[in-house]
């Protein structure tokens, strides 16, 4: 079933999109400083984070709500909400775990 079967609009979901590569782009800011002393399960986490972040802004980059078709965006929408959970569950479990050791990789 599309975005906009489900009741919402290409519109929204780009607005939804947009709000949610803001944040995004914040976490990704925040964390690099952090990537030094990172176990490779957060670098890695990270790393596929990054890069769906950076798929979603090239879909995102001058579309209008016409040009986009819901099925097609909602996939970018789950990918970077699914990823972003890992990486969080990954850092979690990271900081529940002994500290890293960094590896100078």
């Amino acid at each position: 079933m599309s975005y906009a079967e489900n009741g919402g609009t290409a519109a929204q979901l780009l607005e939804a999109m947009a709000d949610v590569q803001s944040s995004q782009i914040r976490i990704i800011r925040r964390i690099g400083p952090v990537m030094t002393i990172a176990s490779r399960d957060v670098r890695d986490a990270y790393k596929t984070y990054v890069e769906v972040c950076r798929r979603t802004s090239a879909f995102l980059t001058g579309r209008q709500p016409s040009d986009v078709g819901g099925d097609e965006a909602s996939q970018y929408y789950r990918a970077i909400v699914l990823r972003g959970s890992v990486l969080t569950m990954t850092v979690a479990a990271d900081i529940q775990a002994a500290p890293a050791v960094p590896t100078g990789e």
